[in-house]
């Protein structure tokens, strides 16, 4: 539609592997369970501030699953990638599934559920 507007965000880069002969260490950081703070999921947000805080090196990241709860709600997984944007504008995110990431709330079955659940 002609009164539709496209927002871009700004555009991120980061490097992997390291250099041959980097002598860095590399740092992975695995975890899950975050949630999004801006919709009642407590924690998420200031366990970023400090993994961030304290792991100045990050290589790369794995969340195993249970992301933002945000259980369909398109607004929440908004909040959530802003959320994490210090982050993934840094260093790669690799995701995962878990049962919270199962974005209907009744029932389940074809085309609205990857597991077939």
């Amino acid at each position: 539609r002609d009164d539709k507007v496209l927002h871009w965000s700004d555009e991120f880069t980061f490097q992997t592997p390291p250099e041959v002969g980097d002598s860095q260490p590399i740092v992975y950081v695995v975890y899950g369970d975050q949630g999004c703070p801006y919709h009642g999921w407590k924690g998420g947000q200031e366990w970023l501030e400090a993994m961030l805080e304290r792991e100045t090196n990050l290589s790369t990241v794995h969340h195993f699953g249970d992301i933002s709860y945000a259980r369909g709600a398109a607004h929440v997984w908004d909040s959530w990638f802003r959320m994490v944007q210090p982050l993934t504008a840094r260093v790669p995110l690799m995701v995962a599934i878990g049962n919270h990431e199962y974005d209907h709330t009744d029932g389940g079955g074809l085309d609205k559920d990857p597991s077939g659940v």
